[in-house]
């Protein structure tokens, strides 16, 4: 005898609901396009019962085939019979109850799709009892670890993933695809994250969900500062909600950064409340601390979530991700920086590199997994400075080639800017023709950085100039008029990487 409600034993949880279950299924043999329309959210797990599993796959594979799924096709085409403890005159009865059932529905389809998931839901979670215990019995830290991450991995897939959409027919998505550049012609949607910087946007094409992005450079090229301008720019324009895992700044320190992006003044003078003009040093009049007032104000109302723990093992970090994605519903993950991240594991222990390369690959998982965009901040090798010339280059990326392979767009930040400052002629007379002549160059890349996306799985490469405000640790667009004067002192794009057309696809 079956109950509407299915408790188990133990803690007397409902764990599922006879009635949606079968109400269901004959609203579907009734009108089959149910079941075609809600196939993505609607699997033979979604039932507990085993009779009424084996009536869902039987309707299902007559609909896939182009049949008619209704009482009389069922009773003659259901599968595994021998598994139905009915004779054929009690399984007819049974069939023909279906209709009753939905007779007597007072819930749409769809609301009972939702039922019957919630309960699976339940069920899952209650699976999850077994990995539980084997994480209180663990002997040892690497056990923990990796127990925790085992468990996370299950959680995700219940509370994000919708499995059944990875066996779906590729037809679905070939359709979603065109209504999307549908969509994109009539400008109802934008596909991707915009950076807020135009020209990257161009050649990267947004920051799309479940990629994987790595900004590298050599240390005091601006990367937390180019990481901050994106998350001011994604929560400010588009009021997306950015996490940011901070493992080198604190909370403190972004949000002064944030602040002093929004005003007129300086982060030195957000960090310790003097100005300086003309060279005289001035604490800030009522003034200006009204002015930074409005603009913490502003700051303190963006969708900006910010996590400091330094030093963070990969484990660590994937259970806050997905924690966060769950309770904040984030729409991008910022990690600043790779190489602060650990791998407590045994195995890798004397090996930084297959270290790294365990860590990008599990940040490529969980990005497809928790479907957002996940942009990371990485160091560059030294090799860059033993070289004359500086512009970074795949090869230069630390510690591990997985990061390049892992990642589906790798861009690098340059100024040619600070290592002209290094090389300045000692004679600074303003006759002297090689100061005149470094002068000249530096003056052109003055507060100019170059973004180089040296490889994009799904799009172009290329590079783009951006304006970087030292005061202010702020990137911004940059002008046209500022662009054809530099065009011919910055970094010749075709001399550092194979590069052919501005339309060939990079398929690395």
């Amino acid at each position: 005898m079956y109950y509407n409600h299915m408790e188990h034993s133990k803690s007397n949880i409902i764990l599922c609901d006879l009635e949606a279950e079968k109400q269901l299924l004959g609203l579907i043999l009734i009108d089959n396009n149910i079941l075609t329309n809600l196939l993505l959210e609607l699997s033979e797990n979604s039932f507990y019962y085993d009779e009424n599993k084996i009536f869902f796959k039987t309707i299902k594979k007559l609909i896939q085939e182009g049949k008619q799924a209704d009482k009389e096709t069922l009773y003659f085409n259901i599968l595994d019979r021998n598994k139905l403890s009915y004779n054929n005159e009690e399984l007819k009865e049974v069939i023909d109850s279906l209709i009753d059932y939905a007779a007597g529905a007072i819930c749409q389809s769809v609301e009972l799709v939702n039922i019957l998931n919630f309960y699976k839901k339940k069920r899952e979670v209650l699976s999850l009892r077994e990995n539980i215990d084997i994480l209180l019995n663990s002997m040892n830290i690497d056990e923990v670890n990796s127990n925790i991450n085992q468990l996370f991995d299950k959680i995700s897939s219940i509370s994000i993933d919708s499995a059944e959409k990875k066996n779906v027919l590729i037809n679905t998505y070939a359709h979603d695809i065109i209504d999307k550049l549908v969509c994109i012609k009539n400008n109802d949607i934008q596909i991707g994250i915009s950076s807020g910087f135009l020209d990257l946007d161009n050649i990267i094409g947004n920051f799309n969900d479940g990629n994987l992005i790595i900004i590298a450079a050599r240390p005091s090229m601006g990367k937390t500062a180019l990481m901050t301008s994106i998350a001011y720019n994604i929560a400010s324009n588009l009021k997306k909600k950015v996490g940011i895992f901070s493992l080198e700044m604190t909370t403190e320190q972004i949000t002064g950064r944030l602040i002093s992006m929004n005003s007129d003044y300086s982060m030195y003078t957000i960090t310790t409340g003097y100005m300086y003009n003309d060279k005289i040093k001035e604490k800030i009049n009522d003034s200006d601390l009204n002015n930074i007032k409005n603009s913490a104000n502003y700051v303190s109302s963006l969708p900006i979530y910010v996590s400091d723990d330094s030093n963070i093992d990969i484990s660590d970090l994937v259970c806050k991700m997905i924690y966060l994605k769950i309770k904040l519903c984030l729409d991008i993950i910022i990690i600043d920086y790779l190489q602060l991240i650990t791998a407590k594991n045994t195995k890798y222990t004397g090996s930084r590199v297959l270290e790294i390369s365990e860590i990008t690959r599990i940040l490529k998982s969980i990005a497809k997994k928790l479907n957002i965009p996940i942009i990371v901040l990485s160091q560059l090798s030294r090799k860059v400075e033993e070289r004359e010339d500086k512009i970074p280059q795949l090869s230069d990326l630390r510690e591990s080639g997985a990061i390049e392979q892992d990642a589906d767009i790798v861009m690098f930040l340059y100024r040619e800017e600070y290592y002209l400052t290094r090389k300045k002629p000692t004679n600074t007379s303003e006759d002297d023709k090689i100061y005149s002549k470094w002068k000249e160059k530096y003056d052109k890349v003055k507060n100019i950085a170059e973004i180089i996306v040296a490889k994009n799985r799904n799009g172009r490469i290329g590079k783009c100039l951006l304006e970087f405000d030292k005061k202010k640790m702020k990137f911004s667009n940059i002008s046209e008029k500022e662009k054809d004067n530099i065009k011919n002192v910055t970094t010749d794009f075709n001399k550092y990487i194979n590069y052919t057309d501005d339309n060939d696809i990079d398929d690395l």
